[in-house]
């Protein structure tokens, strides 16, 4: 019996799981860096589930890591870098180098109304860029 309701279960499941979409991910320039910039944007049912940008520029850099909740979001972590570039070892001649990232601020945002409240006005218009940006692929 055991056997039975098990196959019976799996068999009403199969079906849900194979219609749940897959997640889709796609990259989305932010702004021209020396070290990079990149939003990464996951969607699921076209909706944005996830955003996780990050620009390196010389001596500087911010990340911004949101979540979503039916393509709202809920919730934001935003991260203020500093870069200290150093001579690779061994390569003294050719001008290679390796980078360090020291944390120097590290802030946490909830919104329970999804607005972009509780945060100061170059904060707010900094995310809200990511965010426009985020939606102009979809």
């Amino acid at each position: 019996m055991h056997r039975f309701l098990a196959f019976f279960v799996a068999v009403l499941i199969t079906p849900i799981l194979a219609l749940s979409s897959q997640p889709v991910i796609t990259d989305v320039d932010w702004e021209s860096a020396c070290g990079g910039s990149n939003i990464r944007v996951t969607r699921v049912d076209g909706y944005i589930l996830s955003i996780d940008a990050e620009v390196e520029h010389y001596s500087e850099g911010r990340q911004w890591v949101c979540h979503f909740v039916n393509g709202q979001i809920i919730s934001a972590l935003y991260r203020h870098f500093t870069v200290k570039r150093k001579m690779a070892p061994g390569h003294t001649d050719d001008g290679a180098f390796t980078t360090e990232q020291h944390d120097d601020v590290v802030k946490t945002f909830h919104f329970p109304n999804h607005k972009l409240t509780g945060m100061d006005k170059e904060l707010g218009d900094d995310l809200q860029d990511v965010i426009t940006r985020a939606n102009q692929k979809g």
